[in-house]
């Protein structure tokens, strides 16, 4: 359980319940913070709820320890690997492992024990995985889980079963006794090769774009996305301060990953090699100068300030501006120009 105390004049206490002392009293850990809106304590709310939950992961065990000769429940390995393994991990990559634990995994094997889970159960998990309907109020249109999310349950499980045969509680991983037909493959999608005339009516789409703020943001989007390769997180994430105009080059070093509905994370690109620069051309540099230039005219204009110095803002309730959220920004507003144009093909930032 966790809340969200309005103090007054922009001060929040925020409140996270974890749990109930010896006498059955709640224990509670809050924390004060400055915030403009409810929206933005929420979102602070969020990463405070998160830290708590890394510092108990972390915290040593009271109870005595696990040996690895006494008999050990798949449910126990999990907070093993949870605290040896996934705490190391991104916090979007740890978040999301833990979600198809607690929706697939754990419900299967929870109470089993760790060295008796044979090839057989693994066999009974994938079947009952690809019988597994969808939650009747999912948006998706497909009854069944996809073969990529079977896929995803099951290379996760592979893992963790590797990792106990790592650490020598289990002798072999029952993953690697199933037949090559057997194992779960993604199907992952792939857009079309856009063609030559496709291309042209996309490229005079973009350039017919009305010369104001909010579609120039778009025609910049789509080419900075096209001329240097950038993911659409490092899209998110650029600063003013990363463009160099004298040397026309963008240096790459952060990236915006998603996490929850109220929270994104600001961290370093999907690998080391990611951190990079690139170079931009005279008409990039141009139009993103001319971005500027507009920004600085809104921005005026409407009495909002842009405090993390970012390139593409997005307006948030009660003029609340952080570094805009993956799919609300980059991918979906690509994606909502072309819908407006039914004659752009298919495309996305990861395809351009």
């Amino acid at each position: 359980m966790a809340t969200v105390i309005n103090r007054g004049n922009g001060h929040w206490e925020l409140r996270v319940y974890i749990g109930q002392d010896k006498d059955g009293n709640k224990i509670r850990k809050s924390k004060r913070i400055v915030a403009k809106s409810k929206r933005a304590a929420m979102k602070e709310l969020d990463k405070f709820r998160l830290q708590l939950q890394a510092k108990e992961l972390q915290a040593e065990e009271v109870a005595a320890p696990v040996h690895k000769d006494m008999a050990i429940t798949f449910d126990n390995f999990v907070g093993i690997w949870d605290k040896r393994h996934n705490i190391h991990l991104a916090m979007t990559t740890r978040e999301y492992n833990r979600t198809l634990l607690r929706n697939r995994i754990l419900p299967f094997f929870h109470d089993k024990p760790i060295e008796n889970i044979n090839v057989e159960d693994i066999r009974a998990f994938i079947y009952e995985l690809h019988q597994s309907e969808i939650h009747h109020n999912s948006r998706q249109k497909q009854r069944f889980l996809l073969e990529t999310m079977i896929h995803k349950n099951f290379a996760l499980l592979k893992h963790i079963l590797s990792k106990a045969v790592e650490w020598g509680y289990i002798k072999e991983n029952p993953c690697d006794r199933l037949e090559h037909r057997e194992i779960p493959k993604p199907n992952y999608h792939h857009y079309p090769i856009i063609q030559e005339e496709q291309l042209k009516k996309l490229l005079k789409a973009i350039d017919d774009l009305p010369d104001n703020y909010s579609e120039l943001k778009h025609r910049a989007i789509f080419y900075l996305t096209l001329m240097t390769g950038m993911r659409k997180g490092e899209v998110s994430a650029l600063r003013w301060s990363d463009i160099d105009w004298d040397e026309k080059k963008i240096c790459i070093q952060r990236s915006v990953k998603y996490v929850s509905s109220r929270c994104t994370e600001v961290s370093n690109p999907k690998t080391d090699k990611s951190i990079r620069t690139v170079y931009i051309s005279d008409f990039l540099s141009q139009l993103l100068e001319q971005l500027k230039r507009k920004q600085i005219k809104y921005l005026e204009s409407k009495g909002y300030i842009n405090e993390n110095n970012y390139v593409f803002l997005a307006v948030r309730r009660r003029h609340d501006y952080r570094v805009c959220r993956l799919c609300f920004h980059v991918g979906c507003r690509l994606c909502r120009f072309r819908r407006r144009r039914p004659v752009c093909p298919q495309f996305g930032p990861h395809a351009l």
